[in-house]
């Protein structure tokens, strides 16, 4: 009689195996894995029908592991262990740094700059950066569709590792010809009626943080005229600087680029400072993502404060 085959053991099945005992139920289980929790579930049924024992306390909250499970999972830190460690000496070659580094990033104006000084210094890794919004680059992260993300806020993915890299500032950007112009700050209630330029598929990255800190006083923006819609921030900041109308911006656009025909100003007793973070999944991350994570500066980037004679505000 032909003796039997031992049965497969995947390495999916043995990170699903680490998170169910990192979060105790196959619920947060499946949020740190980007996957769904049925799919967690009949993953690790059909495991135990392979290995012919229950893995699972199946009355238990959290979820306890039988004295089977505990054995298997001794097994899968140690296999998950040696995988990574395995995979992250095969992107060394010599002293230089091999690999691919996918990145994605919710704000266009970082990200680039360090991609580019980073490939620089790391000629043999392969490099892709993707723009999207901040729900997106979390979900990519969690999936495994990037290895780092930027955004401008805390992620909402309790899975993720996030670190803050720097500080962003929403202010308003006035063309030169408006009379708020020659003004630093105005009176909330001075937006009311004013014509406004939004972005019609981002306005909400740049007016959440305003409507947030508001809200925080009881206070909302005044009903302001929209008289036109654009595609992206830097084409409302062009609008502006034409004389078409108001809109509200991060800070660090008037430190690139030409944008002459407009100044930013602040709404009086106000900061509308948002942090931004790199994040990452909670697995180890590959060299790549380790030394660009660990090549970013470790000060936060403030680009705020008062207006300068180039009509830039700083701190």
């Amino acid at each position: 009689m032909a003796e039997r085959s031992p049965p497969d053991l995947s390495l999916n099945e043995m990170r699903t195996l680490i998170a169910i005992s990192e979060e105790g139920t196959f619920t947060a289980a499946a949020r740190q894995l980007g996957i769904s929790q049925p799919a967690v579930s009949r993953q690790l049924l059909r495991l135990e029908q392979r290995l012919g024992v229950s893995l699972f306390e199946r009355d238990f909250r959290p979820t306890q592991f039988t004295p089977g499970g505990e054995q298997l999972l001794v097994y899968a830190r140690e296999m998950v262990l040696r995988f990574d460690k395995v995979l992250s000496c095969l992107q060394y070659e010599g002293n230089n740094l091999h690999g691919e580094l996918r990145l994605e990033a919710s704000t266009p104006y970082f990200f680039p700059d360090w991609t580019r000084e980073f490939g620089r210094k790391n000629r043999d890794v392969k490099l892709s950066f993707l723009f999207s919004d901040s729900l997106s680059v979390e979900e990519d992260v969690m999936d495994g569709t990037a290895d780092l993300g930027l955004i401008g806020r805390l992620p909402i993915h309790k899975g993720l590792c996030h670190e803050a890299v720097g500080e962003d500032e929403v202010v308003l950007a006035v063309p030169v010809s408006h009379p708020f112009a020659t003004r630093c700050e105005i009176d909330l209630e001075e937006l009311r009626g004013q014509p406004f330029v939004t972005c019609f598929n981002r306005d909400s990255r740049v007016i959440g943080p305003i409507r947030g800190v508001l809200l925080q006083q009881g206070l909302q923006l005044p009903e302001r005229q929209i008289v036109m819609s654009l595609e992206s921030e830097q084409e409302c900041l062009k609008a502006a600087t034409q004389g078409i109308g108001l809109c509200w911006v991060t800070n660090v656009l008037f430190n690139r680029g030409d944008v002459s025909g407009a100044v930013p100003v602040r709404l009086k007793g106000f900061r509308f400072n948002r942090t931004l973070y790199v994040i990452h999944s909670a697995k180890p991350l590959m060299p790549a993502g380790r030394a660009f994570l660990d090549s970013l500066p470790k000060l936060k980037q403030r680009i705020l404060g008062r207006r300068s004679s180039q009509g830039r505000l700083s701190a």
